[in-house]
Parts: structure tokens; sequence; C-alpha cells
């Protein structure tokens, strides 16, 4: 079953075979992952991610949200989850009459009901979702207004732009540029000491989340100070041992975190990763996914170049 929610999604996997089913405009994209690839794409898209391997899968899954926490839209019945859209090729008037009818069935609502909550009248609401009435910007922002959703939400098919998705396979990592020096966004990428960075997006101009291969090296230089940078990050150890350094209620907070831990944060808090042996004779490298977020305010440079 396909879902659609906002905004962008990034997968990473971790063990076993996945397959991603992905509609898009130019047709239905099919991909089979396994340990080490990943997937980033537009997630107002019609998508389904599910097992295929003869072992359970896993992955990490990470979704941003530009507007609002990010959800998706099921029907109350036994019907299963609502299509959020529709073929590219409809208009803006068509498109925006079905997300409003996928967003009033989703929630349980007549038609009657629905035209209250955004103060407009049934019989204009009912040419609107049939796109047999035109939408205007002042309707639009209105209906953004009262149902807390994004314009793209609505108009889906106008703002996803190419590329619609970028597959990342581990055999590539080792031909992606590294960056160990943070460059123009120091800030966000200062918090690991001695560390390199695969990214794991590239082709997206904007992307909403900057996903990451960290290697951190283990060094007898000094530590560093803690810092804090703006937006949420998020962390998930691979292999080795990560010290995380941070300040909880005035007081500086160390926790080690081992392979399969992972932690999520407010990057305003001061704090800074280090590499950590679990055992005298460890790897001196630990790698982890770091994935950072920015508010819209502060959109995420291009990677590539």
């Amino acid at each position: 079953r396909f879902i659609a929610h906002h905004h962008e999604e990034f997968v990473f996997v971790l063990r076993g075979q996945i397959e991603c089913l992905l509609k898009t405009p130019d047709g239905l994209l099919r991909e089979t992952l396994g340990p080490g690839d990943s997937f980033y794409f537009w997630s107002y898209l019609p998508h389904c991610i599910r097992s295929i391997g003869s072992e359970p899968a896993r992955s990490l899954h990470l979704l941003c949200s530009l507007g609002e926490p990010a959800d998706s839209e099921s029907a109350n019945d036994d019907s299963g989850p609502v299509y959020l859209m529709e073929a590219s090729h409809r208009s803006p008037s068509d498109q925006v009459g079905g997300r409003i009818v996928a967003l009033r069935r989703a929630r349980g609502m007549s038609t009657a009901e629905f035209a209250r909550h955004i103060g407009v009248s049934p019989r204009r609401l009912m040419g609107i979702e049939r796109g047999q009435k035109p939408v205007s910007v002042e309707f639009l922002f209105e209906l953004c207004r009262r149902c807390r959703k994004p314009k793209e939400y609505f108009l889906a098919g106008a703002f996803v732009d190419r590329p619609f998705y970028q597959v990342l396979r581990a055999r590539e990592l080792r031909r992606q540029p590294r960056a160990p020096r943070p460059g123009r966004f120091r800030d966000s990428r200062a918090c690991f000491a001695s560390a390199t960075f695969v990214p794991l997006v590239s082709e997206f101009n904007t992307p909403g989340m900057l996903p990451y291969l960290v290697r951190l090296e283990a060094t007898g230089r000094r530590l560093g100070r803690m810092v804090g940078h703006p937006g949420q990050e998020f962390v998930h150890v691979l292999n080795g041992g990560i010290r995380l350094m941070t300040v909880q209620d005035g007081q500086p907070l160390t926790e080690t975190l081992s392979p399969g831990d992972s932690c999520f944060f407010d990057s305003l808090v001061p704090h800074r990763f280090v590499e950590g042996q679990l055992a005298p004779y460890g790897h001196s490298t630990a790698e982890a996914i770091a994935v950072f977020w920015r508010p819209d305010s502060e959109r995420l440079p291009p990677l590539h170049g």
C-alpha cells in the first residue's frame, strides 16, 4: 500500500534487503536496496517500502517536514491509506481538489462538515473538489491556515522538483568526495572531533536534511570545545564507540554510544562527538550516520561542487 506525506525522506539500510517503490511523474520506480545503501526522495510522492528477503530487514528512516511534523493521512475505515497525490498531468485546480478530497476523507468529515471547517459553502467545496471551480490564491492560503498544511501539500505536483530521488549504493561510498572541512556551514559539522564526512545526498539542490556517513578517528589531540548550531541533529552509531559530550540542567554530561545506539536532539544545546573506544584493543575508527536539519530560513546549500 502506498502512502505520501511531508516532505522529504532519507532511508539507510542496516541489514537485509528492502524494495522501494516510488510513483514519480515519469512512472513507477522500483529499487532494491541492501546493507549500506541509501535512498533520499520527495515523500510527497506515493511510496511503498517493504522487506523482500528471507529474514526481516532493518533500516533507518528520517522524515523532514518544513511546515509541521511529518505525517501521513490514513482512512478511518478498513480501506487503507488515502492516496495524496494524483498524476502530474493534472491542472493545479485538479490537484488542489484531489488533495481536499483525500484530506476530508482521511479526517472522516462530510462535505458539509469540511466546508464549515474551511469557511466556504458546501456547493463551492463540491465544485472545487470536482475541479469545476477555480482556486484563488486567497482560498489556497486560507485553506493552508485552517488545515495547518503547507502550500506544497495541495500543490505537490507543481512543487516537487527533479530529481525526484537519489539512490546511493554502499560500493559507491568509496568514490564519494570527502568533506574533511565543514565549509560554509562550519558550525553544523564542527561538533565532530577529527572526523571526515561522506555526503549521502548530493543531487538535490536544497535538501531539507543533510545526511552523512561520518568517520571519527582516535587522536591524542585535545577534544575541543562543545558547540551549538541551529536546527536538529540525529546520530546513529554503525561501528565502534562514540562519546557524546553535552550539557543537561547546566551540568556537563557524557554518554557513550555503542553500535546500534542513536540520539536525536536540539542542536542549539552545546555538544561534541569524539571517538570513544569500547575495548582497549578496539578499532581506532568509529562510524556513524549523522543527519543535520535546519529551519526553512536557513536552508542548507547544495552538497555538490
